[in-house]
Order: C-alpha cells, then sequence, then structure tokens
C-alpha cells in the first residue's frame, strides 16, 4: 500500500480531488439536475463495486474494504468539488 496512514491518504485524496475537479470543470462537465445522481450516487457506487469485487479488494478484508470506500468517495468528492466550482463562479447550466 502507497499509504502509511488514513491521514496521509485523506490528505492525497484532497489534493487530487481538488485537481481532477479543476480538469473535470475546464472539460465541461458540470453538476446539475438529474445528472447530480448518476454523478454522485451511481458513479460511486461503481467504483466500489468494481475496487472491491472485481479488482478483488475483498481479499485484502479490512485494508481492501477501506481503500474500494476511499475509491467510491474519491470519485463523489470529484463530482461535490466540481458542484462547488460551478456554485463559487457562478456559472451553472440553465438546467441546474
Amino acid at each position: 500500500y502507497s499509504y502509511k496512514s488514513i491521514d496521509q491518504h485523506v490528505k492525497k485524496m484532497i489534493v487530487y480531488t481538488d485537481h481532477e475537479a479543476r480538469l473535470l470543470y475546464e472539460k465541461g462537465v458540470r453538476v446539475s439536475g438529474t445528472r447530480v445522481i448518476w454523478l454522485c450516487a451511481f458513479k460511486p457506487l461503481i467504483a466500489f463495486i468494481r475496487k472491491y469485487f472485481f479488482m478483488f479488494g475483498f481479499l485484502d478484508g479490512i485494508r481492501g474494504l477501506i481503500i474500494s470506500l476511499f475509491t467510491a468517495f474519491t470519485v463523489f468528492l470529484n463530482y461535490a468539488k466540481v458542484w462547488q466550482i460551478q456554485k463559487d463562479t457562478g456559472r451553472k447550466d440553465p438546467a441546474a
């Protein structure tokens, strides 16, 4: 594992999601309307299932579960931060 503690993992996650959210926003990704459910609920769930089951995270016990949950939370955080960028810049989609 590349992180020695949960604190270290969370700190890196914050840095990476700040960067990723900015890139998503610049690519034109917007969080609004019914897309909120897809981006903030289903995509993180799919990320968890992929990591825990298809990438065999369950074989690592509690570590695998924690990493899979962090993966899902990272996906959620990316889109939550895109929403925050939209709100802060005032450039929401008209459908929002």
